[in-house]
């Protein structure tokens, strides 16, 4: 009888082990995406970090998706204005909001777009960024190295 509620204790623990993990997996999925909604009417559309009432510099740290989602009346990008090798650090496509496959757009922020954007001594880089539709419209990602704890 002990040896069964020995092994059934150990089941338990060994289920609640596997439900911690992944819900620290799920955790880390979710932090790992940084979700920009684009709002508003045509060129007057603002990118605004979900969960944020207003547009707001972002932060990103390397290693970081942001998603760009496109719930606005007209078509967008967004391009990054700092250059390597003469093109953009990032460049979405045109995100359509009548087109459920085209509606959104997502860049992984990794090392080499640290790194292409000037970042060293672990400072983090500034990287500005437009619509190509509709220039006026801009707003910027602040991107950091990740903690070497995290590496």
């Amino acid at each position: 009888m002990r040896l069964l509620a020995g092994i059934a204790a150990l089941i338990a623990v060994a289920v609640l082990v596997a439900v911690a993990a992944e819900d620290k997996d799920k955790k880390k999925d979710k932090d790992d995406v940084i979700v920009i909604n684009i709002k508003g009417k045509g060129g007057k559309s603002k990118f605004i970090k979900e969960g944020d009432d207003d547009q707001k510099d972002v932060t990103v740290t390397v290693g970081q998706t942001v998603k760009w989602v496109n719930v606005s009346n007209a078509p967008h990008t967004a391009t990054c204005d700092v250059k390597a090798n003469d093109k953009p650090i990032f460049r979405t496509p045109e995100m359509d909001p009548d087109d459920k496959d085209k509606k959104s757009a997502s860049v992984t922020f990794d090392k080499q777009k640290y790194d292409d954007a000037g970042g060293k001594d672990g400072k983090p880089v500034d990287l500005p960024y437009h619509c190509e539709i509709h220039p006026s419209m801009k707003s910027k990602i602040i991107l950091k190295p990740a903690d070497k704890k995290d590496k």
